[in-house]
């Protein structure tokens, strides 16, 4: 590696609880998932089905 000139990093135990993009990108599955569900009740509803 030193050949190479390249250095070896350490990095720390993965944590997503210190991750913000982890806290993102929960929110926005669950906003996906919401979005999926009331455009599912609609679709249902315009057409005058019940909810399955």
């Amino acid at each position: 590696m030193e050949a190479a000139q390249c250095r070896l990093l350490y990095l720390p135990p993965y944590s997503p609880d210190l991750n913000k993009i982890e806290k993102c990108w929960s929110w926005l599955k669950a906003r996906i998932r919401h979005c999926i569900e009331v455009w599912r009740i609609r679709c249902y509803t315009s057409k005058g089905l019940t909810i399955p």
